[in-house]
């Protein structure tokens, strides 16, 4: 679920009053919102630690990625 969904549906929850929200008997409620922005690019910390990765991982990130060359610096790691 994204952000905005999220929280358009906490706005519509808050328009309930408890009364009407028994009345309704909806199992609706607010959800807290904690979002995390990283200060550098998740590429650039993946490819500073992809040695450490199991091999299995790399293998699969590399499919993702679409481009073996990724695992060698050219490409991104996370395109889709």
């Amino acid at each position: 679920m994204d952000m905005e969904r999220l929280l358009r549906i906490n706005h519509t929850v808050s328009l309930l009053d408890s009364s009407a929200s028994r009345v309704m008997r909806t199992p609706l409620r607010n959800v807290d919102v904690f979002m995390v922005n990283p200060s550098q690019s998740l590429e650039s910390i993946a490819y500073k630690h992809i040695r450490l990765f199991p091999p299995l991982l790399r293998f699969l990130l590399s499919g993702v990625s679409g481009h073996q060359t990724a695992w060698r610096g050219t490409g991104n790691l996370f395109a889709v």
